[in-house]
């Protein structure tokens, strides 16, 4: 089982599970599937033509169901605390909504199984991954 993800600040500690491959794939699609809505409203707001429509639509399928594609969507505020809400007791999500911006990013990249790789260590943010023992 993978280590667990804490959080601590001056509140006290949230412990954050790993999302698992099945939870990543559903948190993907479902940020591909906003992602598509968004884009369909632009395409029609522009009124492009047809073969941009197609081309601008057909990347866009093109990045459906990529690590990269939720990686990068993580750095969206809203995305980043939909997938750490995922990861949490339903008891923590009000003051998981309190952290800073930076920290709700350190912390889905982190339940998504990315480690800072300049250090070897976990995330360098607040938040940390630690085994935890029985």
């Amino acid at each position: 089982m993978k280590a667990p993800v804490l959080y601590t600040d001056e509140q006290g500690e949230i412990i954050l599970r790993q999302l698992t491959i099945s939870e990543a794939a559903e948190m993907a699609d479902l940020v591909w599937q906003r992602e598509h809505v968004v884009l369909l409203a632009r395409l029609d707001d522009a009124q492009v033509s047809p073969e941009e429509r197609l081309k601008a639509l057909t990347s866009h399928d093109d990045s459906r169901g990529l690590a990269s594609e939720l990686t990068r969507q993580c750095f969206r505020m809203t995305n980043a605390l939909e997938i750490i809400r995922k990861a949490s007791d339903p008891k923590d999500h009000e003051r998981l909504g309190q952290l800073p911006p930076d920290e709700v990013v350190h912390l889905g990249l982190q339940v998504l199984g990315y480690k800072d790789r300049s250090t070897g260590e976990e995330d360098s943010g607040k938040a940390k991954a630690e085994e935890k023992k029985p």
